[in-house]
């Protein structure tokens, strides 16, 4: 029995692509359901089982090795092909827009295990870490990148249970070094701030601010894109800004660019620069995805590619 007599039968069919789904979530050494289980899971009889599970392995989508009484277990499989079998559809992963982290770089490297696996992904930008995490976990997406800050908040509020995540390594989401102290035209360094500008919708910025100014200082909400200008207008004395390229320099307009200057703000940099991937944990089929994945070549330093 092979696909093609198996696709003559649309009872076959819906049986094949339910069991595609099953095994996109399986792992190579994993044991299979019985044949009592699958019967009952897809409401078909034993004999439509085996075909199916036949059809799968002559299309190279799977390879399972029968092993008597301990049952029958996975040797292989292509999760692009069962993906497909299976009408899975494009996965949907939210990411930050560029350039507020390293964007552009996590989207093509996580593009390029997608090919490699031949599944298709689609990329959506959205602001905030927790609207795209309450996407993943309300289903309105699959995956979202967040920060290890962003991270952190998730598991205290919906519990360490109830979220599926992959770390990437250190300065992932956040560069190195990327973050800048912006002051008002006429400032110094060595004058104090005592207004400081946040951008409200990134409680990682809050937190930034907060590490590397403290808690003297008046806090005034302004969208990110608009730090720059809330200094530039001296409206607020500083503000933290990550390196991005801007049409018109710093300097032109007044303002002086300097590092972090805060030890805990300078370790809390690099504590929160991890990307994370996030999934719901019911989601089996997206986990084995994922731990396909060359997770070290996501968002790694370009000496690290090497």
């Amino acid at each position: 029995m092979n696909r093609a007599d198996v696709l003559d039968s649309p009872k076959n069919l819906q049986v094949m692509q339910g069991l595609a789904h099953d095994l996109a979530g399986r792992r190579a050494g994993d044991r299979l359901p019985t044949s009592r289980d699958l019967q009952a899971r897809f409401g078909a009889g034993s004999g439509t089982i085996s075909k199916c599970l036949r059809a799968l392995e002559d299309v190279g989508a799977v390879s399972c090795v029968a092993r008597g009484h301990q049952g029958t277990f996975i040797t292989g499989k292509r999760i692009g092909r069962l993906w497909t079998i299976a009408e899975l559809g494009a996965v949907s992963a939210l990411f930050t827009p560029p350039p507020r982290s390293q964007s552009e770089q996590l989207i093509a490297d996580l593009r390029a295990q997608f090919e490699a696996v031949e599944v298709p992904l689609n990329v959506v930008l959205r602001r905030g870490a927790d609207r795209r995490v309450d996407d993943v976990l309300s289903g309105d997406a699959d995956l979202a990148v967040i920060s290890a800050g962003a991270f952190m908040r998730v598991t205290e509020a919906h519990g360490q249970e109830n979220v599926r995540a992959w770390s990437l390594g250190p300065f992932t989401f956040y560069s190195r070094d990327s973050l800048t102290v912006l002051l008002r035209p006429g400032l110094t360094r060595a004058d104090e701030v005592r207004s400081v500008a946040v951008a409200s919708d990134s409680l990682d910025h809050v937190r930034f601010s907060q590490a590397e100014f403290g808690e003297a200082v008046d806090y005034v909400a302004v969208e990110y894109d608009g730090l720059p200008l809330a200094v530039a207008e001296r409206r607020v004395d500083a503000a933290l800004w990550h390196h991005e390229p801007l049409l018109i320099p710093f300097e032109m307009v007044g303002i002086t660019a300097c590092p972090l200057q805060r030890r805990d703000a300078i370790e809390l940099a690099t504590n929160l620069s991890h990307a994370v991937i996030v999934a719901r944990p019911e989601a089996a089929e997206l986990a084995a995805l994922v731990d396909e994945f060359d997770l070290a070549a996501i968002g790694a330093a370009p000496a690290a590619r090497s």
